[in-house]
This record gives structure tokens, C-alpha cells and sequence, in this order.
């Protein structure tokens, strides 16, 4: 006996129970129903494809939803699994394709493909709290020993953790800044805006891949600012907040197809993002209290948010154009760092003016 004729007969040896066995593994809810969207998704092996043509497969898929809701029941499945629709070989390697992807496909997720299925806090959201009580604590701390704090200030330029371009030879320096606060406005607005975007972010993408997005905006902010703005002191986490916020536009980007209300998502952190550069901006030339704020820091982690993120992210479903997207983020991401270094390492005696805060 062939290959194909064991197949056969062990296909056709599968009674009710087992077929309900494998339909069980396809409706991962356990509501009774698989959606056909998400039942497409599945059949995506190349030795089916190169058999049963696509325009094929939908209308099997289409016809066995016989009450057109969109879904499949078991009943309705069952019914297409054993349809002689495709013939003798073509049906068998059919059922052949669904017991395989109900026993590896399926369990190797083990969850939908729906991006509200992916919250979940086990592990819990960790790093964005302890990074926040440790931010607030060292601010605390300051403001005891320098007597106080206002809206705006005070502000010590003498300190370990602060950014300055002038002792960027201390490399803690480009990462430290981010536990230095000017005032309480500042440190109060950088920790509900990083909480309310950033818990989000780690239900969904485990706190280790937040962490090294947060990380690398901070670094960002400060080898940004030491190349385009070094005039400035840099203090406050405003670099790895902006990575964060950007790498919900990345978030977007991958997973645009598995989102709900993804339209919606993306306007609300345009409208978001665009308001507060624009106040930073308009506050850095103006005049203001808060003249000296560097939105080139904001800039360059919200850059790095959306570069370091579409590589550290989770991407539901990787399509084709993603992994270009993929390298060229890491590539670009890895030769902007490399470059703002070369810089900092190399610029001469006198390149970097007296600066200010």
C-alpha cells in the first residue's frame, strides 16, 4: 500500500468524536463556532496551496457555511470535511491538511490571533511601574536635599545622573539622565504618560521587549541631543516616554490586521505625539519658562521607538513586507546609533559650546 492509500484509509478512519477532537483544537474560545476569517488564516501549507488552488479553498470555505453568519459550526465542518467536493485524492489530502494544522498550527499559539486576545498579566507589567517608583523616589530624594522643588525646578547641573554634552566621557551619563526630573510638572506629566501607554504595551509584549524599547529611547535622547543640541542639560525620561508612545506606531504597523479600532488607535497617537512636540517647540523658542526643554531628545526616542519597536515587538502574523521592514529597522536604528557615537568620540576640543538649562 502507498503512502497516499495509508493516508486515506487512516483519514477515513476517523469517526464523529475524532473530527469534533480536531474542530476543538480550531475554536480556541470553546464557543462553538470557528470564524471563517480566522479558519483561512490556518490553511496556509504550501502542499495544500500547490494542490488546491485558492479561489478553490474559499469556496469550500464558502459553501460550508451554510447559514452565511460568517462562521463555522461543527456540524458545518464536519459536513465539509466530509464533502467529495475535491475528489477521492483531493478531499483526502484536504483532511489530511486539517488534521495536521488542528495538531501542530493550532497548539503552538494556543490563543486567537486577535489583538485583544494577547492582554494578559502573567507575566505581570513590571518594569514600567519599577522603573516610575525609582523615578519617583530619586526625585524625591533631590528635591530633600536641595530644599524643595517648584513647578519648574530646581534643577543641579552638578549632578552624577544629569546629561551634559561637555562630560559625555561618563557613558552612565546617556542613560542616568533619565532619573534627573526639573520640577514636579515635569516628572508628574513623564510618569502618567508612561504608565497609561506603557502597562498597555506590556500586557501585550512581555515587559523585557518594553524595557529594551524604553532603554533604547533614552539612550537616543541624549545622543541625539549631544549632536544637535548640545547647548542644553538633559534630565528626565522624556527620550524613553516618546519611545514608547512611537512604538504604539509600530505596534500599528505590525499588527494593523489583528487590531480593533486600529484607525482609531493611530489618530489618537498622532494627535497625541504632534501636541506635545508642538508645545515643546513653541515653549523652546518662545521664551518660556521652559525654554531650554530639548525636543530633539522627544524626537529622536520617538524615532527610536518606532525603529527599536518594529524589531523587539510581537508581530501576530509576519507577512513577507514585514521582515523587510524588520532588517531595515534594525539596520537603521544600528548605523544612526553608530554614527551619533562616532561623534560624541571623535568631535574635537571646542566643538561643544557652553550650555545651559
Amino acid at each position: 500500500m502507498t503512502q497516499r492509500e495509508e493516508t486515506q484509509v487512516q483519514m477515513e478512519s476517523l469517526s464523529r468524536p475524532d473530527w469534533r477532537a480536531v474542530f476543538d483544537r480550531f475554536d480556541l474560545d470553546h464557543d462553538g463556532e470557528v470564524p471563517l476569517l480566522e479558519f483561512r488564516r490556518y490553511l496556509s501549507d504550501p502542499q495544500l496551496r500547490s494542490r488546491i488552488p485558492d479561489h478553490v479553498l474559499d469556496e469550500i470555505l464558502a459553501r460550508a457555511d451554510t447559514n452565511i453568519d460568517g462562521s463555522l459550526s461543527f456540524q458545518e465542518f464536519l459536513d465539509m470535511v466530509q464533502s467529495q467536493g475535491l475528489g477521492p485524492e483531493g478531499g483526502s489530502l484536504f483532511r489530511t491538511f486539517l488534521v495536521r494544522a488542528a495538531n501542530s498550527v493550532v497548539p503552538k499559539s494556543k490563543r486567537s490571533r486577535r489583538y485583544l486576545d494577547q492582554y494578559s498579566c502573567c507575566p505581570p507589567p513590571v518594569f514600567m511601574v519599577l522603573v516610575s517608583v525609582v523615578e519617583l523616589v530619586l526625585f524625591i530624594v533631590d528635591g530633600v536635599r536641595m530644599g524643595g522643588v517648584t513647578a519648574s525646578g530646581p534643577v543641579d547641573t552638578e549632578s552624577v545622573l544629569i546629561y551634559s554634552s561637555r562630560r559625555r566621557a561618563e557613558a552612565w551619563r546617556f542613560l542616568s539622565y533619565m532619573f534627573v526630573h526639573v520640577g514636579y510638572v515635569h516628572i508628574t506629566t513623564n510618569l502618567v504618560v508612561q504608565l497609561l501607554v506603557g502597562l498597555p504595551l506590556e500586557l501585550v509584549h512581555r515587559w523585557w521587549r518594553v524595557a529594551i524599547v524604553y532603554l533604547c529611547g533614552v539612550l537616543a535622547g541624549s545622543l541625539g541631543t549631544s549632536v544637535f543640541d548640545p547647548k542644553v542639560f538633559l534630565a528626565g525620561a522624556s527620550g524613553g516616554v516618546y519611545a514608547i508612545l512611537a512604538a504604539h506606531l509600530a505596534d500599528l504597523i505590525m499588527n494593523w490586521a489583528e487590531m480593533e479600532l486600529a484607525i482609531l488607535r493611530l489618530i489618537f497617537l498622532l494627535v497625541l505625539v504632534s501636541t506635545d512636540v508642538g508645545v515643546a517647540v513653541y515653549g523652546r523658542y518662545s521664551g518660556a519658562p521652559e525654554s531650554t526643554v530639548s525636543y530633539t531628545a522627544h524626537l529622536a526616542g520617538a524615532l527610536a521607538g518606532v525603529l527599536i519597536g518594529n524589531v523587539v515587538l510581537r508581530n501576530l502574523r509576519v507577512h513577507r513586507w514585514e521582515r523587510v521592514v524588520w532588517w531595515a529597522s534594525l539596520v537603521a536604528f544600528l548605523a544612526l546609533v553608530l554614527c551619533a557615537v562616532v561623534v560624541n568620540v571623535a568631535a574635537p576640543d571646542g566643538f561643544y559650546p557652553e550650555q545651559e538649562i
